[in-house]
């Protein structure tokens, strides 16, 4: 079985080579906690491998197939015993897989390939997996999100950024779990809240992502939209260090005031940037210029 991962591993190299069937995006919701059918056919033919996978395991795969015999070994930890064939024989193409006891963590893009005889590897069905929560008591929404949460959201849909952050120090966050993430969707936004210490969490919005993706090849198992904000702050963060010189901001306790203060202090900015550049050689000697 070893050599025969090797001779697997090898052949999925070239996928991109020989992949030439494009697959439109199909998407499903299930609640946490039931099972799912992620559905895949393949023509008639004999198969030699069928393989599941998710962009975000990397190397690691969902589910893997070869002549029949599955390869807990190709799979990622977190899928091994959850996912099987819907139908062992492969009959009439049929080598959907079902996915059982679904979690947050299961949410994300899955595709299908199977390589036949002639060695054409051919991509048959991509797959967007949302998870929500079950109904239940305590004001769920239904979609993976709290009333609270998606209240927010539609609040902060007036900063028209991608992605926003804020951090917010609250006694209640010290009974959370560190390095845990909540999140919450709403239309083409989805907000995350990230405890990266105890008694701290960064609330982050975000118009360019849509999944649960974590990071759990690392310790601080930080959300991809944290790590995508950190590989782009640099603007941010000179943004905040300019604002900080002239800032109106005032204290207040009041959370809208102090999203007001911030979008004052932005808009004054851009005034400036745009007025520097009309008017570059203005105030040229002037240290705070």
């Amino acid at each position: 079985m070893a050599a025969g991962s090797e001779s697997l591993c090898s052949t999925l190299l070239f996928v991109g080579l020989f992949v030439f069937v494009s697959a439109d995006q199909e998407t499903i919701t299930a609640e946490s906690g039931q099972n799912v059918t992620l559905t895949c056919r393949a023509p008639n033919h004999s198969i030699d491998i069928v393989e599941w996978s998710r962009a975000d395991l990397k190397s690691q795969r969902v589910f893997v197939c070869w002549d029949g015999q599955v390869l807990p070994e190709e799979q990622h930890p977190s899928f091994k015993n959850r996912v099987d064939l819907q139908d062992r024989q492969m009959k009439d193409g049929d080598v959907s897989v079902i996915l059982k006891n679904v979690t947050f963590n299961d949410e994300g893009t899955y595709r299908c390939r199977v390589q036949r005889e002639d060695d054409s590897v051919k991509l048959l069905s991509i797959i967007y997996l949302r998870v929500v929560a079950p109904p239940g008591p305590g004001g769920d929404t239904g979609d993976g999100g709290s009333v609270g949460l998606i209240v927010g959201l539609s609040v902060a849909a007036v900063l028209l950024v991608a992605p926003a952050v804020f951090v917010i120090y609250r006694k209640q966050f010290d009974s959370w779990e560190l390095r845990s993430s909540e999140f919450g969707f709403h239309g083409k936004m989805t907000m995350v809240s990230y405890v990266q210490k105890k008694g701290k969490a960064v609330v982050l919005l975000s118009t360019m992502h849509d999944d649960k993706s974590v990071d759990n090849s690392s310790q601080k198992k930080k959300p991809e939209v944290i790590q995508y904000y950190n590989k782009t702050k640099g603007g941010v963060d000179t943004v905040v260090h300019m604002v900080s010189s002239y800032t109106c901001l005032w204290r207040t306790r009041k959370w809208p005031m102090v999203l007001w203060y911030n979008m004052l202090d932005v808009a004054t900015l851009n005034v400036y940037t745009n007025f520097s550049a009309q008017r570059p050689d203005h105030m040229s000697g002037a240290s705070n210029a």
